[in-house]
């Protein structure tokens, strides 16, 4: 092959790779302001007050998030009371379900549905080094599709074309010869005092799938560490 020819397809790839670059920086752009993340970036803590469904049973709930990554979600299941957290370092429940009576740690896929439970705004992450899949439609909508590479964990990024928010996202982690597919598709987006958020969330892994619906948010209450650790009994 000429020289000529091999700086002109290494010019076209320079090219082409500038202009997925530029559509990236658009869609993330657009993206972030109708999720407020700027807002959302500056947020310590939130409690939520909301329902879940997990087949044909409702309970409601109330829930904790501190950053960078402790949540607590307690309530009441068939009349008694139960209590699902992550620490930051160890997540561990107390429910009728698992009929313990007493704290214990969580099971993998248990661990997996609350510590990606909540986000604080997107679950795009700032400083996420995307890929630009093209346009893809499910369910009528048209989205753009984003990767993201992180350690052995794949992200799939769903965001609305029309609208900019995130619909959905697909994390698959490589464990072995196992892979681990957690789904997670966010709908119904509102403002709470001009804060852009979903109010209903599904998650779905291997073994479950839990519907979240948030009713109320409020941020910045100034929640104590202690609430997130494992009691003692």
């Amino acid at each position: 092959m000429k020289i000529g020819n091999v700086l002109l397809i290494l010019l076209l790839f320079v090219i082409a790779h500038g202009l997925r670059a530029q559509n990236i920086e658009r869609i993330l752009e657009t993206h972030y302001a109708a999720h407020t993340q700027d807002f959302w970036d500056q947020v310590r803590t939130v409690t939520v007050e909301g329902a879940w469904f997990k087949g044909n049973e409702r309970t409601t709930y109330t829930l904790h998030a501190k950053r960078p990554n402790k949540i607590l979600l307690k309530g009441m299941w068939q009349g008694e009371p139960y209590t699902e957290a992550f620490d930051g370092q160890v997540a561990w429940t107390v429910a009728p379900w698992t009929k313990v009576g007493k704290p214990q740690l969580m099971l993998t896929h248990e661990q997996e549905m609350i510590t990606h439970l909540f986000d604080y705004g997107s679950a795009i992450p700032r400083d996420a080094v995307l890929e630009y899949k093209g346009k893809v439609k499910e369910e009528g909508i048209y989205m753009y599709w984003l990767t993201e590479l992180r350690e052995e964990v794949q992200y799939d990024y769903f965001v609305d074309v029309e609208k900019h928010y995130l619909r959905k996202v697909n994390r698959r982690e490589t464990l072995g010869d196992e892979i681990e597919l957690l789904t997670k598709t966010y709908d119904i987006f509102k403002q709470f005092g001009g804060v852009t958020f979903p109010t209903v969330i599904w998650i779905k892994t291997e073994e479950a799938e839990r519907e979240f619906v948030f009713d109320d948010l409020v941020v910045g209450d100034g929640i104590s560490n202690d609430i997130f650790k494992q009691p003692t009994q």
